[in-house]
Parts: C-alpha cells; structure tokens; sequence
C-alpha cells in the first residue's frame, strides 16, 4: 500500500511512497518536483524508483 506525504512548509510538495526492505522508494512525484529536492527537504535517506527500475 502506498504512503502520501505533504509537506506543508512554505514550498509544498507531495510524494507516494512505498516501504520496503531496500527503504524508503519514492513511486511518484508531484509535477515540477524533483527527487533531489525531496532527499534533501526531508532529510531521509530515498530511493529514486524511476532509477531503481532502470538499474534492475
């Protein structure tokens, strides 16, 4: 099941994301997002799903 976070800071941004045992995987981001923007807003440690797909 996939997890919706918003970020309700000033610059406001939304992400679907999965837990599994690899990590946190973002599974979709909000137009005009990028994955950089949310690893560093959040400070967690993310996996890029896009990029973990193209590598498998």
């Amino acid at each position: 099941m996939p997890h919706v976070f918003d970020h309700g800071n000033a610059l406001k941004f939304r992400i679907i994301y999965h837990i599994t045992p690899e990590g946190i995987k973002v599974v979709e981001l909000a137009d005009k997002v990028e994955f950089e923007e949310v690893q560093q807003k959040t400070g967690a440690s993310l996996i890029n799903q896009q990029q973990y797909l193209q590598s498998a």
